[in-house]
């Protein structure tokens, strides 16, 4: 690994946190302002038109940045090919969706009033094949400050977009004009950024040795897609619109988590790992350093999150919402646990295994599909948020079966470094339960949240202090090599 990347990867980590920052709270004001617009059903109809448009950028995405990431050597000659790759890929999978859309939505979703909405937002599926793919040249680098941009202006003006056409026309409409506004200034923003226009040209020997690593990750997002989604057509055929209205808030709640800390290991560790694949120490040091920033996020957010889910609930969707606090419970579990898995698959993929990333979610797939249909039959929402929970548990094995194979790493200072990050839970636990208020407000929400970070924060700072374990302490390492060997 050159200095370079050795000193983009600690600016990088700086930007990428401040992004997962503002993303979260450009997030969470949106849906705050929103659910109280709104209606469950509202929700539901936007719910049905993203799950076309999640099917046609996932399942169809065929892994060329990832694959222009993990090469070695110039790649300069290969992004005209990657690029008119994805754009033909895109305009089918635009096209079999638009008559697909058409049977699905009044048939399958029972919901007449989702056709039109569905096949607005479907516009994102082709505006996301226009993209300027040369901007992977920014992720190889590490280079985070435009792509920062990238990611936060288009997703505040969305959101704003959202914001000010749902106060106008009180509907779902407010939504949709958000997400096709934010990819559209993401497209435009591509090219701002990095001014380089492609040439529609596809090479074959080029795009076969691209395919070659990036046509596993494609099969991969298959079964994303299928274990991400399942849910909300079984929900959405089972339940009502308005049912997938509540669960769609309670999921996209859930999932903020998840989204930031994909984005910060797909970003900082993919293209860190590959550079330094060869180097075991400094490998196993980055791998440490993103185990302990990833416990770092997970174990406040679900602290707060599984002891005041009530008052989260209320604070951030209303009081109208609290019936979706124990499916939005059951979800962040597993979402979760779902982020902490997924936060190794960049290392799989640096060492050139990206087929096991596929066959993990062929099981978490085949699991959840046994698990969702009859939990959801029985109790619901909360039914469904228990099969996505048991179905990421019993498929997360396989991860680290798999690295164990493959790659020495000090799995028992990965697992100190877990248990001690959640090492303050039976104490809150006993606080929840004998001292904090029963009566869900606001400020007593926002007062025992502060007071269960501050003791989490006390004790994995005891824990470094006294014994040199956990994510302080290995963190604390980390930055001081980095820090040496940047001089």
């Amino acid at each position: 690994m050159t200095k370079n990347l050795k000193k983009n990867a600690l600016f990088g980590l700086s930007w990428t946190t401040l992004e997962y920052v503002v993303m979260a709270g450009i997030q969470v004001i949106q849906l705050s302002v929103l659910a109280r617009i709104l209606t469950p059903k509202d929700f539901g109809i936007f719910a049905i038109g993203t799950f076309f448009m999640t099917l046609g950028n996932t399942v169809f995405a065929m892994g060329m940045g990832p694959a222009l990431i993990q090469k070695e050597g110039d790649i300069s000659d290969y992004l005209d090919t990657a690029w008119t790759a994805n754009l033909i890929i895109s305009g089918i999978a635009t096209l079999i969706l638009l008559i697909l859309i058409p049977f699905l939505v009044p048939f399958y979703f029972k919901e007449s009033e989702a056709l039109y909405p569905s096949l607005v937002i479907l516009s994102v599926v082709f505006i996301s094949g226009l993209n300027n793919i040369g901007l992977v040249r920014y992720y190889r680098k590490i280079e985070m400050k435009r792509l920062f941009i990238y990611h936060a202006l288009p997703k505040l003006f969305g959101a704003l977009t959202a914001i000010y056409f749902s106060i106008l026309l009180k509907n779902f409409w407010g939504l949709v004009f958000g997400i096709v506004t934010e990819f559209l200034l993401k497209l435009i923003l591509s090219y701002i950024l990095l001014p380089r226009m492609p040439r529609f040209v596809i090479q074959r020997d080029k795009f076969k040795e691209l395919y070659n690593f990036g046509g596993w990750l494609q099969l991969k997002n298959v079964f994303k897609w299928a274990s991400n989604n399942i849910d909300l057509a079984i929900v959405g055929t089972i339940l009502s619109t308005s049912m997938l209205g509540f669960y769609n808030r309670a999921i996209t709640l859930a999932r903020l988590p998840e989204s930031q800390i994909s984005k910060i290991i797909n970003v900082i560790s993919f293209p860190l790992y590959s550079a330094i694949r060869s180097d075991s120490k400094k490998l196993e040091s980055a791998v440490n350093a993103t185990n302990n920033l990833v416990l770092l996020i997970l174990a406040p957010i679900l602290l707060i999150t599984l002891y005041g889910g009530e008052g989260l609930v209320n604070l951030i969707l209303g009081e109208q919402w609290l019936y979706l606090t124990t499916s939005f419970q059951l979800l962040i579990s597993a979402i979760a646990t779902q982020a902490y898995v997924i936060s190794f698959t960049p290392l799989l993929r640096a060492l050139g295994y990206p087929k096991y990333e596929f066959f993990y979610q062929v099981i978490r797939t085949v699991l959840l599909a046994i698990f969702i249909y009859p939990l959801t039959l029985h109790y619901g929402i909360v039914g469904a948020g228990l099969s996505i929970l048991l179905a990421t548990l019993v498929a997360a094995p396989y991860i680290f079966i798999k690295l164990h194979k493959i790659v020495k790493l000090n799995f028992l200072k990965l697992t100190l470094s877990f248990f001690v990050s959640f090492s303050c839970f039976p104490i809150i636990y006993i606080l929840k339960y004998y001292y904090y208020s029963s009566d869900i407000t606001n400020l007593t929400f926002i007062v025992e949240s502060l007071v269960s970070l501050l003791i989490f924060l006390i004790i994995i700072f005891l824990f470094s202090y006294i014994f040199k374990l956990g994510p302080f302490e290995s963190l604390k390492k980390t930055y001081e090599i980095l820090k040496k060997s940047n001089k």
